[in-house]
């Protein structure tokens, strides 16, 4: 069965391909005003893409020098943004006795 997330990130893929080829297509039936702002959008996506890979490289680097977001990495299912944001949230980990108390 497919994830509702996979899903998204396949639909979303799919647009990302499909637009150009759409705002290329003068003979598609678009007016020139939908065709503008399909492209303002598009645009945006691409300035949001760039923006997010950005933040992913400081997260690399922060997981990168920081020995408690190494180790959470290794934990099966627990990726970048879910190690940082623990570390972030947590801090020093050794303040709890145990995983239930930080659980807590």
């Amino acid at each position: 069965m497919i994830s509702l997330a996979s899903l998204f990130a396949k639909i979303i893929s799919f647009i990302r391909k499909r637009i150009p080829l759409v705002l290329e297509d003068a003979e598609n039936g678009l007016t020139v005003l939908f065709r503008e702002l399909l492209s303002e959008l598009y645009e945006e996506m691409q300035h949001l893409d760039k923006r997010v890979e950005k933040l992913e490289q400081k997260l690399e680097t922060i997981a990168a020098n920081n020995e408690a977001c190494k180790l959470l990495l290794t934990i099966p299912g627990i990726g970048l943004l879910s190690a940082t944001a623990l570390f972030a949230a947590i801090g020093d980990i050794s303040a709890f006795k145990n995983g239930r108390e930080m659980a807590a």
